[in-house]
């Protein structure tokens, strides 16, 4: 398989002045609305549930939590910032996690590091612009018996090195892509020249 294309970051962190396209009637907030009442109690459950929904945080989401809630962008805003299981940038349908702990560090951990962000084109916290993966690193996985380790989506893969973890993820990348051309690959054509036969009946 040819080696993938270097795919620029997109921004990691939220912009406050970037504008989204409107979604005033989105589905998702007459969703929350429903299963949540207005207390700011309910905070942090509401944006897991839009960032369930929506698959990340906007700008205009967190207004609109902030709206309905009736408490300060700003209160909104510092809470989802302080949580790790919160973004705010689109996430890839495929996630890279590399162990830093101490027996993968030992191990090589760092230059495994360097070689994925190599070949996706992304640091640690990013997602490629065309959103197959994100890339993120985690102090420990707790299997240092397996070091170095590297987890695809959930699998857990160990004892790694550049070339193995460089096949492992181009061989995900090629299922992304057959999983998104598999559709319109897949529908069957339509039958062309061919009469309806009438049915046969029986004498009586």
């Amino acid at each position: 398989m040819s080696p993938m294309k270097l795919r620029k970051a997109a921004n990691s962190s939220p912009d406050p002045n970037h504008e989204t396209p409107s979604c005033a009637d989105a589905s998702w907030i007459e969703k929350f609305s429903q299963r949540f009442e207005p207390k700011p109690q309910y905070l942090i459950p509401i944006l897991q549930f839009v960032q369930c929904e929506k698959g990340h945080l906007t700008p205009e989401a967190l207004r609109e939590v902030a709206r309905y809630l009736r408490i300060p962008e700003s209160t909104v805003f510092g809470v989802a910032t302080f949580y790790a299981q919160f973004h705010f940038t689109p996430r890839g349908r495929n996630k890279v996690t590399v162990c830093r702990g101490t027996a993968c560090h030992v191990r090589g951990s760092a230059s495994l590091l360097r070689e994925i962000e190599n070949q996706l084109g992304v640091k640690p916290g990013e997602t490629t612009p065309d959103q197959r993966f994100t890339l993120e690193t985690v102090a420990c996985f707790g299997a240092c018996a397996l070091a170095p380790v590297v987890v695809l989506n959930d699998r857990v893969h160990g004892r790694q090195t550049s070339a193995s973890v460089k096949r492992q993820i181009e061989e995900v990348d090629a299922r992304t892509c057959r999983a998104e051309c598999a559709p319109a690959a897949a529908r069957p054509r339509p039958a062309r020249g061919l009469a309806k036969q009438p049915r046969k009946t029986k004498n009586k």
